[in-house]
């Protein structure tokens, strides 16, 4: 049986086991009484939705526009209107991507106190681990402060990932956010994880989504208890591959290249007291393996290394690369 969500409200069957939501609905009251129409018969069901960026974009645009015929309504009560829309709105995307429990995730919606895992939707069933991302947060968290400190305005979720990465985005360097701090600390991040870690701290109410067809992100009240307060976090993802142990390696292979630059990022994180990913990432590190610059100009190929790092320290990391390059010619 197919039925667009106006005529699935009046479905009436009690042997419904499986509900398949083709696009997300616009509140999550209207999901529960949708995914609702299953299960009547005290049978397990099932319930799916299919979940994608365009459903938050026509949902929206049917929220702005839905409220214009309406002549019974002020300019004022419109709005109003509208912004409560667009915040259940903004929690029915929440639940399409958290990680969390998603019964323990309705119930909480509805006000229901004391929730605990149901241990049988996706989120409970499927291969999760709980992952402490603290440091991920701070990082994603600076990043959004720094734009917005050198910029004087505010950047979507791709932007931020896009500087978090290291990307030479043509319009990201244009900016001057290859030379912010945080250029390239999450080089080695996948972006769907960064992805990940944005929505989780926008649910979490760390950082606050804008509306509109461009969603910025902005910092939040809460941001200063990970920022300043060091508030750890975690949230559940999916296990990742367990990794081939690493293997002995040659003097002369990129490998060993790679283990000396780790080295003398190293030494340089104690002499300024500060984590190594500050000075370069593992994924900068391993493009310098790539790209064995022994120059400033080359240097500043590498993904994740701006201007400011290239004068600090694009000195002493071209020096090791070229006494590597002249060993392994020996």
């Amino acid at each position: 049986m197919v039925a667009t969500n106006a005529f699935g409200m009046g479905i009436d069957k009690s042997n419904v086991s499986f509900v398949i939501h083709y696009n997300m609905p616009k509140d999550i009251e209207s999901y529960y009484q949708e995914a609702g129409r299953s299960g009547r018969d005290g049978e397990p069901a099932e319930c799916v939705i299919l979940y994608s960026g365009n459903d938050v974009r026509i949902n929206r645009f049917m929220i702005e526009n839905s409220r214009e015929d309406n002549q019974e309504l002020s300019d004022e009560q419109r709005s109003q209107m509208i912004a409560k829309d667009m915040e259940r709105l903004k929690q029915m995307t929440f639940y399409c991507t958290t990680t969390d429990c998603l019964r323990g995730f309705m119930l909480k919606y509805f006000g229901e106190p004391n929730v605990h895992y149901c241990g049988k939707c996706s989120n409970c069933t499927d291969g999760f681990e709980t992952v402490d991302i603290t440091i991920d947060s701070q990082k994603i968290l600076s990043c959004i402060y720094r734009i917005r400190q050198a910029s004087g305005r505010d950047y979507g979720k791709s932007m931020i990932t896009d500087v978090l990465r290291g990307s030479r985005n043509e319009k990201l360097i244009s900016l001057g956010f290859g030379e912010l701090s945080t250029y390239g600390i999450m080089a080695d991040s996948a972006p769907k994880k960064i992805r990940a870690e944005i929505d989780f701290l926008a649910e979490k109410g760390y950082i606050h989504v804008t509306e509109g067809d461009y969603p910025q992100l902005l910092l939040t009240a809460r941001s200063a208890e990970v920022l300043k307060e060091k508030k750890p976090l975690s949230m559940k993802m999916p296990i990742e591959k367990k990794k081939v142990p690493a293997q002995t390696v040659s003097a002369g292979s990129d490998d060993f290249l790679f283990l000396e630059l780790k080295k003398l990022r190293s030494t340089i994180a104690k002499k300024e007291l500060v984590p190594a990913y500050i000075i370069f990432s593992d994924a900068a590190l391993k493009d310098m393996c790539r790209l064995k610059p022994t120059d400033i100009p080359h240097f500043l190929r590498v993904a994740g290394v701006g201007k400011v790092k290239a004068e600090k320290y694009g000195l002493e990391f071209c020096t090791l690369i070229a006494d590597h390059i002249s060993n392994r010619s020996d």
